[in-house]
């Protein structure tokens, strides 16, 4: 009678706590894949080979975010046609890697060197992996909440973080 009881306490437990072991690995895989597509964004940047838009040897690639409502379940990837560092809807030509966030998740905030923004670009030109922001500074931050998560919420199931570096170094934490 012990044991039984023992594995029902067990199995509760296990049980209860499914639903937030589900938010916490698809918030984890919803933030690499966009790491992924900005790593294969990066790739096209400074290939030789590159044939994304056009131009074979200098195509300046960038994706872009935004915390705005309408906008903030979806990040673009570009090429920046007019070469300005900046996205621009009208101008720039969208690449095949648009990306659509899972409706369970959005993009909560995006600092630059710690200071907060609505939205920012990072762009990548040959010949280096390097990082230029649309906004000057060193280090962008894209932080990925779950919906319903409160501002306090910060656990692995509610908050992930990608961090891209100047030297072209992007990272989930």
């Amino acid at each position: 009678m012990v044991s039984v009881s023992i594995m029902v306490i067990v199995a509760g437990i296990i049980l209860s706590r499914q639903s937030s072991f589900n938010s916490a690995l698809l918030l984890r895989g919803q933030a690499y894949e966009i790491a992924l597509t900005m790593r294969e964004v990066q790739i096209n940047a400074v290939s030789s080979g590159n044939v994304i838009g056009g131009d074979v040897f200098r195509s300046i690639l960038g994706m872009h975010f935004s915390t705005n409502s309408s906008y903030n379940n979806r990040y673009t990837s570009f090429k920046d046609v007019n070469e300005n560092d900046q996205y621009d809807s009208e101008t720039d030509t969208s690449l095949s890697q648009q990306g659509v966030m899972d409706s369970r998740f959005y993009i909560s905030r995006i600092e630059i060197d710690g200071i907060s923004h609505t939205e920012a670009s990072v762009l990548f030109e040959r010949p280096n992996f390097d990082a230029r922001f649309s906004i000057p500074g060193n280090e962008m931050l894209i932080y990925i909440k779950r919906v319903g998560s409160q501002v306090s919420d910060t656990g692995p199931g509610d908050l992930r973080i990608i961090e891209i570096t100047s030297i072209g170094q992007i990272d989930v934490k």
